[in-house]
Protein backbone atom coordinates (compact mmCIF):
# COMPACT_ATOMS: atom_id res chain seq x y z
CA UNK A 1 0.00 0.00 0.00
CA UNK A 2 1.41 3.36 -1.15
CA UNK A 3 1.81 6.44 1.66
CA UNK A 4 0.18 9.73 0.63
CA UNK A 5 3.03 11.36 -0.31
CA UNK A 6 3.84 8.80 -3.32
CA UNK A 7 0.35 8.54 -4.52
CA UNK A 8 0.20 12.55 -4.52
CA UNK A 9 3.62 12.78 -6.38
CA UNK A 10 2.47 10.09 -8.90
CA UNK A 11 -0.87 12.09 -9.95
CA UNK A 12 0.47 15.50 -11.09
CA UNK A 13 -3.00 17.14 -12.19
CA UNK A 14 -5.50 19.71 -10.87
CA UNK A 15 -7.92 19.03 -7.82
CA UNK A 16 -10.66 20.22 -6.19
CA UNK A 17 -10.27 20.89 -3.22
CA UNK A 18 -13.42 21.94 -0.30
CA UNK A 19 -13.19 25.00 1.70
CA UNK A 20 -14.96 26.36 4.59
CA UNK A 21 -16.12 29.91 4.62
CA UNK A 22 -13.13 30.73 6.19
CA UNK A 23 -10.71 29.11 3.51
CA UNK A 24 -10.05 26.39 6.14
CA UNK A 25 -9.12 23.38 3.74
CA UNK A 26 -11.88 20.32 4.55
CA UNK A 27 -11.01 17.66 1.87
CA UNK A 28 -9.86 17.48 -1.81
CA UNK A 29 -10.67 15.01 -4.53
CA UNK A 30 -9.51 14.02 -7.98
CA UNK A 31 -13.29 14.33 -9.42
CA UNK A 32 -15.25 17.48 -9.90
CA UNK A 33 -18.26 15.37 -9.67
CA UNK A 34 -17.37 13.84 -6.18
CA UNK A 35 -16.25 17.66 -4.47
CA UNK A 36 -19.57 18.43 -5.49
CA UNK A 37 -21.29 15.62 -4.15
CA UNK A 38 -19.74 15.73 -0.91
CA UNK A 39 -20.25 19.53 -0.68
CA UNK A 40 -23.94 18.88 -1.02
CA UNK A 41 -23.88 15.70 1.11
CA UNK A 42 -21.96 18.39 4.30
CA UNK A 43 -24.40 21.17 3.83
CA UNK A 44 -27.18 19.14 3.98
CA UNK A 45 -25.77 17.63 7.27
CA UNK A 46 -23.99 20.78 8.81
CA UNK A 47 -26.01 23.75 7.58
CA UNK A 48 -24.15 26.20 9.54
CA UNK A 49 -21.02 25.34 7.62
CA UNK A 50 -21.50 26.08 3.93
CA UNK A 51 -18.53 24.40 1.64
CA UNK A 52 -17.27 26.40 -1.68
CA UNK A 53 -14.63 24.18 -4.58
CA UNK A 54 -11.76 25.74 -5.66
CA UNK A 55 -9.99 23.92 -8.73
CA UNK A 56 -5.94 24.05 -7.99
CA UNK A 57 -2.99 22.63 -8.80
CA UNK A 58 -1.55 19.48 -6.65
CA UNK A 59 1.47 21.18 -6.14
CA UNK A 60 -0.50 23.50 -3.26
CA UNK A 61 -0.92 19.87 -1.66
CA UNK A 62 2.64 18.75 -2.00
CA UNK A 63 3.53 22.05 -0.45
CA UNK A 64 1.21 21.22 2.70
CA UNK A 65 2.32 17.59 2.75
CA UNK A 66 6.02 17.90 2.73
Amino acid sequence: MKNIKDFITENSQDIYVLYYDDDTMYKFYYDEDEAKKEKEEQESQFPAFKLHIKKEPISNIKKIIN
